[in-house]
C-alpha cells in the first residue's frame, strides 16, 4: 500500500489481509492496527496512526461520519518490482521453486548441493520472500508423534494407500477422487484419479501388475484405513490369490496410516499452490495432482534418510530435471504439418498442464478450444499465465528432444517409462461443449480468448461523499450476508443450495458408524435426563 506520512508518500505492507471476492468495500480494522502497530486517534480533522514515535494521518473525515483511508494499492508491476528487489522473483532459485511444484528451500538446496537431479542450472540456492502460491496453498499444523514402526528394507514389502475426496469440483472428465499407492522403502508414489471409490480395487490390481513388473518383486502387505473401498470382495479375493496380506488401521485413527495421509496432504498442497500461482480454476485439480506426483517422486524426502529421491531409489537412476517447466504457464505449441494449411499459423497458444507418460513429452491445453495436446515441440513463456505475468528473469526456451540420443540413454539408463501413472488418469478427453467454468476469466474454453493485461492499473477508491443512511445499512447487511454460514442442523443443510452433497456426506458418515459398530442403544437410567443431539457440518 502507498500511504501519506510526514516524510511524504511511503510504501508499506498490510498483513493478515482477508480477501472476500463479493465484498464491495475495503474495510480497515482499527482494533487490529492498535494491537499490532500502535494507537489510533480520531479528531475532527481526520484519523491518525502512531508507530515508533511517528504520527501520520491515515484517514480523512468524509460525509455521514465516516473516515476514508488515505491508502492506495500499489500497482502489480510495482509490487513485483519490490519483490524482485527483495530477492523474490528475480532469481533462478525462485524459478526452480516453481518448476518443482513449490518445493521448500531445504528441499531445493538438497537437490542442488547433493546433485540429486540432472539439469539444474544453479550452483546455490538463494532465499526468496513469501511465495503467493505457497501462502494461499499451505497451512501448517502441529505434527503428530513420529511413527516408530521399523522401516522396510525391500521394495514392495509394504504399500501404503489412501483415498482423497470427494473434491468440491469434478475434473473435466468427471473424476472426484484420487487414490495413492506409496512404497514404504522408496516412498515412490503412484496416483490414480477416480470417479468413485468403487474403482480402488481395480486400480490396485493395475498398480500391483505395474510395480511388480518394474521391480521384479512381489507386493507383500497393503496397509490402509478401514474404508469400505478396501474391504470389498473383489479386492479381498485378489489379495488372497496373490498372497498379499491386508493391514487395517483401527477406526478413527488416521495417524496410524500416516504415510498415505501425509502424502495426500503433500500432493494437495502442491497442486493447490501450482493452481493458485497459475490462476487456474478448481476443475484443473486432476492435472495438478498428477503433476505434483511426478514432481514429488523426483524431490528428496526426509523419510528416506539418504541423499536420493524416491524415483532414484525405485529405478536406480537419477531423475532428469532439465526439462521441467512451471505448471500452468503459457506456451506456443507447434501444430503438426499435416494438420495445418499452407498459410496457417505453425503454433497455437496453450496452457502447460504437466508431463505425458511414456512419451517424453508435455501435456497442453489449447486456449482457444480446450483440446488436450501431447507435444515436445513448444516455446514456453514461464512468466505468463491466465491471471497475468509473473515477473522473474528467465528467457523462454524451445524444447527439443532427440529421439535417438543414445549417449543420454547409456549414461542414465533412462527409458520411456519416465512417467508415473496411466493415460486413463490424465485428463485426455474433454467435451468441447462443456459449460463448466474452467478458469476465472471465461465461462467455457470455447469462448476463451487471449486477454491483454494492461501494463499499469489505476485504483479508484470508493466515493463516500454522498452515502445515504439506507445505503450504509445495505452495505452492512451485504457484508454480513457475503460471509455465508455453515448449516448447524440437518434441516438447514437439506434446505441449502448444497443439500445433495450434504445428504451424501451424512449417508457416508452414518454408514461408517454402522460398519464400525461405534454405538449401541441402551435404556435411559432413571436419574438421567436426555440431552439434545447436534450435528456438526464442516
Amino acid at each position: 500500500m502507498s500511504m501519506k506520512t510526514p516524510q511524504g508518500m511511503k510504501k508499506g505492507v498490510l498483513t493478515n489481509v482477508w480477501h472476500i471476492p463479493k465484498l464491495s468495500r475495503n474495510l480497515f480494522s482499527v482494533g487490529r492496527f492498535t494491537k499490532d502497530v500502535g494507537p489510533v486517534t480520531f479528531t475532527k480533522d481526520g484519523c491518525y496512526g502512531e508507530a515508533k514515535g511517528t504520527k501520520w494521518k491515515i484517514g480523512a473525515r468524509e460525509g455521514k461520519g465516516l473516515f476514508k483511508l488515505q491508502m492506495t494499492p500499489v500497482a502489480p508491476e510495482q509490487a513485483n518490482a519490490a519483490k524482485s528487489s527483495g530477492c523474490q522473483g528475480g532469481t533462478k532459485s525462485y524459478l526452480w521453486h516453481l518448476r518443482l511444484g513449490h518445493i521448500g528451500h531445504d528441499g531445493l538446496n538438497c537437490i542442488v548441493t547433493k546433485n540429486i537431479g540432472i539439469g539444474i542450472d544453479i550452483s546455490s540456492v538463494k532465499k526468496w520472500d513469501v511465495c503467493e502460491g505457497c501462502a494461499l496453498g499451505k497451512q501448517t499444523r502441529v505434527r503428530f508423534q513420529s511413527n516408530t514402526t521399523a522401516r522396510t528394507s525391500k521394495l514392495l514389502e509394504v504399500i501404503h494407500s489412501d483415498v482423497c475426496g470427494p473434491m468440491s469440483m469434478a475434473t473435466f472428465s468427471g473424476k472426484r477422487y484420487f487414490v495413492t499407492f506409496i512404497d514404504d522403502k522408496s516412498r515412490y508414489c503412484v496416483v490414480y484419479l477416480l470417479k468413485s471409490k468403487s474403482e480402488v480395487a481395480a486400480k490396485f490390481m493395475e498398480y500391483a501388475a505395474m510395480a511388480e513388473t518394474q521391480t521384479g518383486k512381489r507386493v507383500k502387505y497393503l496397509q490402509s484405513d478401514n474404508g469400505g473401498e478396501y474391504k470389498s470382495d473383489k479386492l479381498a479375493r485378489f489379495c488372497a490369490e496373490r498372497g498379499i496380506q491386508q493391514r487395517f488401521t483401527p477406526p478413527y485413527t488416521p495417524q496410524l496410516n500416516g504415510v498415505a495421509e501425509r502424502m495426500n496432504r503433500t500432493l494437495v498442497e502442491c497442486a493447490r499452490c501450482m493452481m493458485e500461482h497459475a490462476g487456474l480454476g478448481k476443475s484443473y485439480w486432476g492435472e495438478a495432482v498428477m503433476t505434483a506426483m511426478f514432481l514429488r517422486n523426483r524431490c528428496p524426502t526426509r523419510a528416506i534418510h539418504q541423499d536420493k529421491s524416491p524415483y532414484q531409489v525405485w529405478t536406480m537412476k537419477k531423475p532428469i530435471l532439465a526439462n521441467l517447466k512451471v505448471f500452468g504457464c503459457h506456451a506456443y505449441v507447434q501444430v503438426p504439418q499435416d494438420k495445418r494449411a499452407k498459410f496457417d499459423s505453425k503454433s497455437s497458444l496453450c496452457r502447460f498442464l504437466g508431463y505425458a507418460e511414456h512419451q517424453k513429452s508435455y501435456r497442453f491445453e489449447e486456449v482457444s478450444t480446450g483440446a488436450i495436446k501431447i507435444s515436445r515441440d513448444a516455446t514456453f513463456m514461464e512468466d505468463k499465465f491466465d491471471e497475468g505475468p509473473r515477473n522473474y528473469n528467465d528467457e523462454s526456451s524451445v524444447v527439443e528432444f532427440d529421439d535417438h540420443d543414445e549417449d543420454e540413454e547409456k549414461e542414465e539408463g533412462k527409458t520411456d517409462d519416465d512417467m508415473d501413472s496411466s493415460d486413463d488418469d490424465n485428463e485426455d478427453t474433454r467435451s468441447s461443449k462443456s459449460n463448466i467454468k474452467r478458469h476465472t476469466r471465461t465461462q467455457s474454453l470455447e469462448k476463451a480468448t487471449v486477454i491483454q493485461v494492461p501494463s499499469e492499473r489505476t485504483y479508484r477508491g470508493p466515493s463516500l461523499e454522498h452515502v445515504s443512511a439506507a445505503a450504509m445499512d445495505f452495505e452492512a447487511a451485504y457484508i454480513v450476508d457475503s460471509v455465508g454460514e455453515t448449516p448447524t442442523t440437518f434441516k438447514s443443510a437439506m434446505e441449502s443450495s448444497d443439500s445433495g452433497k450434504w445428504k451424501e456426506a451424512c449417508d457416508s458418515e452414518f454408514d461408517s458408524l454402522q460398519r464400525n459398530d461405534t454405538w449401541e442403544i441402551v435404556p435411559l437410567p432413571k436419574v438421567a435426563r436426555p440431552s439434545g443431539a447436534d450435528g456438526f457440518f464442516v
